[in-house]
């Protein structure tokens, strides 16, 4: 059927929708929107635009003595009627032509006193309308199955054709689905769809004498349905449109001018189901996909689902259903960071950290399970590591992240503590639609367009807590092919012919997979999962939701040129190490230009690469400067899982004395001395089921590189000379732990005590 839908009931007996009463939806070109519609509104077709043969069929099929009776068929009704009292439930209708369109336009349950309803309604139809408009009209009101209704419109479904160009065969299988659509349909019944069509075509040829030649010519072609998609792909788009408040103002005679692009939505919905082929074995089923066009707002393509006419939740829109966005979110961390005094050249911590939540601690792990250090935050983001954008949360504060998403409009209905810093990590619910539209304000700055459905709706924009600065470097990070080549690999499928910026996410056990893709004209935004929430096999951005937004994305720029957004004027490119973010030493390995503010220039020369003091280097006594990295001390631990990075292995690769000695340069080593881990006031439990040899508990420093001993108390007991980690057997109650630490210049150090408790 057309995107019609009508608003009010049909009429007591019969009449064909008015013009007023149905809604005909056209893109953006003038092209009418074609959709599946629940089933009250469909396409009507004039009784003499019918094929008479396909009117004759139907009757042969349905209601042979329809032309006879008014209304009843007695004898078929009194043989039904025994059937079904000996059965004890309705096992067949024989319900007259007339009988059946009563009964659709006022749904009357089959039932013993629905059957007896129906025969009165039909009796009082006969008395005042012709067999023709009978007819007529159950032509244009009869269900084809998968939400199709009327003849027109299945026609052009199952054939791809017009009822005037329909074969005589086609006809026939026309006239014969009616009868079970959602069996005769399915593919493994066709054997049986076919030996009813040709059982119809020689009924025919007997009653109405038609050539033996034609009627053999007939019988001998095969079965073969189109079956249009473009209903599905349309479908919650127009559903869409009647939901929206303002829909009345945009109402012209019955039409509606929308922003859809149908050549384009065709080619979205070729796009997602070729990926969702690929990706079967892999249980991921179902895909959503919309596109914006940035500057004006418009809904270029509303893909809601790929396939609204199977089961398992399909009919479900993926576009406004709430599912977690995984890393999809942390662009908005970053973005809040970068405004609380942040810059591109800071370093965080990609190493094991723990936080406090409300039922004790947690500790967040990359896509990878693997830490790779100090991270300069564009490599950061570009690779979507975890642990930093957790470090990010936690440093800008759970709270401020809350209200910064809820002023970009996200609707998150629980306090900031129900998430606590997996918030960054996407373990919210937001629907796509939600997503897209704060993505907008990467492109603009300062202000977020609203997505429109309607050709000749005001474009809308309001404001954005994201400036024109912050904006600019998170597009750019997003749009880095080299720095984020480390967790996408070389030659992936975001390496497009032009810019664009790319963000991915995937949520916890593999349920929901997205990718984000965007420039200065348009907005790709992609889901793919399974609407059951029934988990996916190991789906991320790049293998799932990211193919299909780089198809698209190709679709939209062919022959297209986009320039590049110029950079703000409070902006500049400034060198920097590429380890530590600081101004390049002469020592620095490898150098990068990073995007800046003024307030942000780095002012510190780096302190990572730098020379140090071996003795013995080459012979006993000799004393040389050999080039190494040095890192800060709240990184020593995390060397020691590392131990290619450790100081002891660069002097090695320098120096072939395995004897030779650092001279420690202790004038950069005093920061203060404390326990990293665990954080104060952490709740641990002892698990009965594992042996209690298993359970220790790790008590870390927060530096080792300089630490000679150190002896721990733990409560009122000591444990005296052992290094900088200790792993202490658990056990139950409220604890108290501190430690005397010695440094190698013989300073002495008593750290602050941390109470945990044990469960």
């Amino acid at each position: 059927m057309t995107a019609g839908v009508v608003f009010t009931t049909p009429a007591y007996l019969l009449s064909p929708p008015s013009s007023a009463q149905v809604l005909q939806v056209y893109d953006r070109h003038g092209l009418k929107v074609l959709s599946y519609a629940p089933g009250e509104g469909y396409d009507w077709v004039p009784f003499t635009e019918i094929p008479a043969e396909l009117s004759q069929m139907l009757i042969l099929a349905e209601d042979k003595n329809f032309n006879r009776h008014h209304g009843i068929d007695f004898i078929s009704g009194l043989r039904s009627l025994f059937i079904n009292v000996e059965q004890g439930e309705i096992k067949t209708g024989a319900s007259t032509i007339t009988q059946q369109v009563y009964r659709l336009h006022h749904k009357i349950p089959r039932t013993f006193f629905g059957k007896f309803r129906t025969m009165l309604g039909a009796l009082l139809i006969e008395t005042q309308y012709s067999k023709q408009e009978i007819l007529g009209h159950y032509l244009n009101a009869i269900p084809y199955g998968k939400r199709i209704v009327g003849i027109r419109r299945a026609s052009e479904v199952y054939f791809g054709k017009p009822l005037k160009e329909l074969s005589v065969a086609e006809m026939a299988v026309m006239s014969v689905i009616p009868r079970a659509p959602s069996f005769l349909l399915k593919e493994e019944n066709r054997p049986l769809l076919l030996s009813k069509r040709d059982a119809l075509l020689k009924r025919f040829g007997e009653v109405y004498r038609t050539s033996d030649d034609v009627m053999a010519y007939e019988l001998k072609t095969g079965i073969s349905l189109y079956e249009d998609k473009s209903g599905w792909d349309n479908f919650h788009f127009v559903q869409r449109i009647l939901q929206q408040p303002e829909l009345p103002k945009f109402i012209a005679k019955g039409r509606i001018d929308t922003t859809i692009d149908l050549w384009l939505q065709k080619k979205v919905s070729e796009i997602a189901r070729n990926q969702l082929k690929k990706l079967r074995q892999n249980n991921a089923n179902h895909s959503a996909v919309l596109v914006l066009d940035n500057q004006s707002g418009d809904i270029l393509s509303y893909l809601g689902s790929t396939q609204i006419d199977a089961e398992n939740g399909s009919h479900y829109d993926g576009l406004t259903a709430k599912r977690q966005p995984g890393s999809a979110l942390k662009p908005f961390t970053y973005a809040l960071a970068l405004q609380n005094g942040g810059s591109l050249t800071d370093v965080l911590p990609d190493i094991p950290s723990y936080y406090k939540t409300g039922a004790g601690q947690y500790l967040p792990r990359n896509y990878s399970r693997d830490f790779t250090g100090p991270r300069l935050m564009r490599e950061a983001l570009a690779n979507s590591l975890n642990l930093p954008a957790v470090y990010l949360a936690d440093y800008v504060g759970v709270t401020q992240l809350h209200r910064f998403l809820s002023d970009l409009g996200f609707s998150l209905p629980e306090p900031p503590h129900h998430y606590g810093v997996g918030l960054t990590l996407g373990n919210a619910e937001i629907s796509p639609m939600e997503l897209a539209r704060s993505y907008t304000a990467f492109i603009n700055g300062n202000e977020i367009i609203e997505p429109k459905y309607f050709l000749h709706e005001r474009t809308r924009k309001r404001p954005a807590p994201i400036n024109s600065e912050t904006a600019f470097q998170i597009k750019d990070v997003l749009a880095d092919p080299v720095a984020r080549k480390e967790s996408f690999g070389e030659g992936n499928v975001f390496e497009l012919p032009f810019e664009f910026a790319v963000k991915t996410g995937t949520s916890t056990d593999f349920r929901d997979n997205w990718a984000v893709g965007f420039n200065s004209s348009y907005t790709v935004l992609v889901w793919v999962g399974n609407m059951n929430q029934a988990p996916m096999k190991k789906v991320s951005g790049i293998s799932g939701a990211g193919p299909i937004v780089s198809e698209v994305m190709k679709v939209l720029m062919n022959n297209k040129y986009v320039p590049g957004q110029r950079m703000p004027s409070q902006l500049q490119r400034v060198p920097v190490c590429s380890l530590s973010g600081k101004r390049p030493g002469i020592h620095c390995p490898h150098r990068k230009f990073e995007i800046v503010s003024e307030k942000k220039r780095p002012s510190e020369d780096c302190d990572y690469h730098r020379e140090v003091n071996v003795r013995g280097c080459h012979e006993p006594d000799d004393e040389r400067k050999v080039i190494a990295t040095i890192y800060p001390d709240e990184y020593q631990s995390f060397l020691q899982e590392k131990p290619e990075w450790s100081l002891k292995n660069q002097i090695s690769l320098s120096c072939p004395n395995k004897d030779s000695q650092i001279v420690y340069d202790l004038s950069q080593m005093r920061n203060k001395i404390v326990i990293k881990r665990p954080l104060p006031g952490s709740i641990f439990a002892i698990d009965p089921n594992i042996p209690s040899s298993l359970q220790n508990l790790s008590i870390q420093l927060n530096r080792s590189l300089d630490v000679k001993k150190v002896s721990w108390k733990l409560n009122e007991t000591m444990i005296p000379e052992n290094g900088p980690e200790l792993d202490w057997p658990m056990k139950k109650g409220q604890h108290e732990i501190s430690a005397e630490v010695e440094l190698n210049d013989g300073s002495k150090h008593l750290t602050e005590a941390v109470r945990i408790t044990i469960l």
